[in-house]
């Protein structure tokens, strides 16, 4: 057995100590010339790989390489680049290497003709707390161009490398809670207006409703608690057009009859004999959706596949990661005979062979087919695997 397949811990240690910064060659080099042995490239980079042992020769950058590349990459060109990287911090990188950087950390260059540096400069001056739809008008106005809110996303983020939701308006603590403080028992559409003269800002309807959410700020749905007990009053026996129309009438307001309703159903009220179409449903009432007949098997609304329930049925529990198909892919055909039990993978082999058809005995062959084929690849992989493992023993010897 031959010695060079051992290593000491005295010689773990060593490629631990200088692994990082240095290449695999270098370090085998030193290996060689330390402990007087033959040692190959690729025999030191696996056993790095079997203890674990890292080089950062080409993937160790400092944030003050990176910063460098993400400040110069948008102007030049990656040829030009790599050379003033080179003569910067007196490496010796690639022209591949620098623009894998660039790829990773989303440095794109950008063309003269089309954005210039007092174009870059204004962007990063003017993102910060600005719409991307506000700072596109206010390029465009600058610069006199027709670039659209996309492209100016798209630079601002990939390019200049401003990340995050920095282009949208910021909501201060003050406007929170102002919010906080007037949104109880104040409709959205109302409360926007009255927040917009009190910031001199231009908050849709949908903008001050979400903001209300996030930060789980309540109205009450635009109703107070007198509004509140007409409608749990007056609710039975009415439609919904007869309820909006005296809700109206007596508050002197302009609700419309989707406001009622979700004020109603917020709490539960609704007009006598309404119910939700779940109660609606008995058990084993059937429906169709996506083409299948469902079952309801449960209150107060849970429904299963009616041929897997067949199946089930006769057969026990569907085992997990297994379904069941139909042999003449008709879903209404729910024959036992008919009903066929595959795994998922089976399944998705069978859709990309196209190997379903409307006669079973067909299909029963495809299943047959798909089979063999999954047999065939993990008997093959379990080969490739063991091949592979007897050429890194090899190797190491």
């Amino acid at each position: 057995m031959s010695k060079n397949r051992f290593y000491t811990d005295e010689m773990i240690d060593f490629i631990r100590e200088n692994a990082p910064g240095i290449s695999q060659k270098e370090l085998t080099i030193r290996f060689n010339e330390k402990f007087s042995a033959d040692k190959t490239t690729k025999q030191i980079a696996t056993v790095c790989a079997k203890h674990k042992i890292r080089s950062f020769t080409n993937s160790f950058y400092t944030n003050e390489m990176i910063d460098f590349l993400r400040i110069n990459a948008p102007k030049t060109c990656h040829s030009e680049l790599t050379k003033q990287f080179n003569n910067k911090f007196n490496t010796n990188k690639t022209v591949q290497q620098i623009t894998s950087v660039c790829t990773r950390h989303r440095m794109r260059r950008i063309r003269e003709t089309i954005y210039s540096d007092e174009m870059l400069d204004f962007l990063c001056a003017n993102i910060v707390g600005t719409r991307y739809r506000d700072l596109t008008a206010m390029f465009n106005a600058r610069f006199n161009t027709t670039m659209k809110e996309d492209s100016i996303k798209r630079i601002c983020n990939g390019v200049i490398g401003i990340k995050n939701m920095l282009g949208r308006d910021p909501y201060t603590p003050e406007m929170i809670t102002f919010l906080k403080e007037n949104a109880n028992g104040t409709p959205y559409k109302e409360l926007t207006k009255i927040f917009n003269n009190k910031f001199s800002t231009n908050k849709t309807t949908d903008n001050i409703r979400a903001m209300c959410q996030k930060y789980k700020i309540c109205n009450n749905n635009y109703c107070n608690e007198e509004m509140i007990t007409f409608l749990r009053e007056n609710i039975k026996g009415k439609s919904w057009d007869q309820l909006t129309e005296q809700f109206n009438a007596k508050f002197f307001v302009n609700k419309t009859k989707r406001e009622i309703y979700r004020a109603c159903g917020n709490r539960g009220l609704f007009p006598h004999g309404f119910c939700s179409r779940s109660e609606r449903q008995a058990l084993g009432s059937e429906i169709i959706s996506d083409g299948y007949v469902y079952v309801k098997i449960k209150q107060p609304d849970v429904w299963i596949a009616k041929h897997r329930m067949i199946w089930e049925r006769n057969n026990g529990p569907l085992p997990k990661g297994y379904c069941i198909i139909f042999a003449d892919c008709n879903p209404r055909n729910f024959d036992e005979s008919n009903l066929i039990k595959v795994s998922r993978q089976e399944l998705s082999y069978l859709n990309s062979h196209n190997l379903r058809f409307t006669n079973p005995e067909y299909t029963i062959v495809g299943i047959n087919i798909i089979k063999v084929i999954i047999k065939t690849k993990e008997r093959q992989k379990e080969l490739d695997n063991e091949k592979s493992k007897k050429k890194n023993q090899q190797e190491e010897a």
